[in-house]
This record gives C-alpha cells, structure tokens and sequence, in this order.
C-alpha cells in the first residue's frame, strides 16, 4: 500500500494485512526534489514500478517499488 504526501515529497509504503485490514511497517519508498516538481498522484505498472505524475513539473516519472 503507498501514500503520497505532496507536501513532503515523500512517498511513504506500508504493508497491508488482507485478514484483519490492518497496514503495519511504514517507510519512505520515494522522495522527490522540489526541483522535479510535487508528487499528485501515481499508479503501479505491471513491472511493479511506481508511475507518479509531478504537479507543475509537467511529467510522469518511472520510480521502482
């Protein structure tokens, strides 16, 4: 599971428990430089890489997972 904070520039990753729907096990997967733009949403391609669109830096960035 991933959270993108916008603000921080941090893309922080959690592990997700499907029994009780607990996450556990919180980490920084991805930080981005204010120079690259701010992170404001993302998806997970099929080779498992991190696909984030970067607010006013006008581009979608390949990050791995």
């Amino acid at each position: 599971m991933y959270y993108i904070d916008t603000l921080t520039g941090k893309i922080k990753a959690f592990d997700f428990d499907n029994s009780n729907a607990r996450i556990s096990n919180e980490r920084v997967a991805v930080e981005i430089s204010n120079s690259m733009g701010f992170g404001d949403g993302f998806s997970i391609e099929e080779e498992d890489m991190l696909c984030v669109d970067l607010w006013n830096g006008n581009s979608v960035v390949r990050f791995i997972s």
